[in-house]
């Protein structure tokens, strides 16, 4: 039989289905809800920089390994909340972490950072090298040296001092004149000027080297080939220090033309003595500056003698042992040391009376010439008369 059904009924029984409905969506949602609750982090890494700069901060990144899938982010934080992760660092001193990961490079050296899990069975770890990097580098703007002086230091200044990186390298712009070794020391070759330069990566720092002449020192000459010595100290290109046996100012009435210079590269790194020979231009410009000197005063010049430059070669082998003296001269000779060229030895012979009028007695018709030298720039000279 059928019945009209009441108004109401067919309400009731949509309003009935909506719930059932509605029921079984809330019902799955529950058990994907479920099923998510089921996601554990399995492990971690951490992504941390390796180098930082003092006084520096940075933010460690972490990164999580899920059992299932990766959850949404607030449930991936929930996760790791639950966990009781913290951070350490092996040297606070070194490197700072904070709670939330925030690195702070306190002072350099090295640190291990650390976030491990409360029961200690997720962990991660990653080393810090904190770095001061150099922001100058100052040297010397100047540094006058003299030809056979012991070496000066041009060490290059770095700041901050406790910087990480301390190589500091350097080049001399003339090796010839002023050489510089890997500490920052400074060697005067001959004379002249040269640029010291200090790198260390970007930064430079600059030196001007000077290096002068030392004075000539000379024993007087000895007619008898006897020692004798008369208390003068020449100086290129000026009046004799001292006294001469005579007593008189020394006369230079004709400028010497010929320089002459001493080839010290030669003997560069090689730890001996060298001596020239007729080959070297110092050696022939010996001869015409002590004939410039003679021609002024009308008296003819001197010839070279292969005798008495064994002679005078000899001689200045010997005083590389024994110093500056007229032991065991063979013949009249006028000796001298420590000029870089032989212009400078012939002036400052010229500058002292007794030299002076050796190298233009009419007596003399022939010379020998000798010069021994090293890397240093320190020299002896001889030149014998016959």
């Amino acid at each position: 039989m059928w019945k009209t059904p009441l108004p109401g009924a067919a309400k009731g029984k949509e309003q009935t289905m909506h719930f059932a409905k509605k029921l079984t969506v809330l019902t799955l949602a529950a058990a994907l809800l479920l099923t998510g609750c089921g996601t554990s982090i399995t492990g971690v890494s951490l992504s941390l920089p390796d180098t930082m700069e003092r006084g520096t901060t940075a933010a460690a990144t972490t990164e999580y390994a899920y059992s299932g899938a990766t959850p949404e982010q607030a449930a991936a934080e929930k996760l790791a909340d639950k966990l009781g992760l913290s951070w350490t660092s092996s040297d606070p001193s070194v490197v700072a972490v904070s709670a939330d990961g925030t690195l702070s490079a306190v002072n350099a050296g090295t640190a291990e950072v650390a976030l491990s899990s409360a029961d200690g069975k997720l962990s991660a770890s990653g080393t810090i090298t904190v770095v001061v990097s150099p922001t100058a580098l100052t040297m010397p703007e100047t540094l006058t040296l003299t030809v056979g002086e012991e070496p000066q230091s041009a060490a290059a200044t770095v700041e901050p001092a406790d910087a990480t990186d301390q190589t500091v390298t350097y080049s001399s712009s003339d090796d010839s004149i002023a050489a510089v070794d890997a500490a920052g020391l400074v060697t005067p070759v001959a004379a002249g000027e040269a640029t010291i330069t200090a790198t260390l990566g970007d930064l430079e720092a600059r030196c001007t080297v000077t290096v002068e002449e030392m004075a000539a020192e000379e024993e007087a000459p000895s007619e008898s080939g006897e020692a004798t010595s008369s208390g003068t100290t020449a100086q290129s290109g000026g009046a004799a220090s001292g006294s001469t046996e005579s007593g008189a100012a020394a006369q230079a009435p004709a400028a010497s033309t010929a320089y002459g210079a001493i080839p010290f590269d030669l003997a560069k790194g090689s730890g001996i003595w060298w001596y020239i020979d007729s080959s070297d231009s110092a050696y022939s410009a010996v001869v015409e500056n002590i004939n410039a000197y003679r021609a002024a005063v009308g008296v003819p010049a001197l010839t070279v003698d292969s005798g008495l430059s064994e002679i005078a070669k000899s001689r200045c082998s010997s005083m590389v042992d024994t110093g500056l003296t007229h032991d065991g001269a063979q013949t009249t000779e006028i000796i001298g040391q420590n000029a870089s060229s032989a212009q400078a030895i012939v002036d400052a012979w010229a500058n002292s009376t007794d030299h002076y009028n050796a190298m233009v007695s009419t007596q003399f018709t022939k010379c020998g010439v000798g010069c021994y030298f090293n890397e240093y720039g320190w020299t002896y000279w001889c030149v014998t008369f016959g």
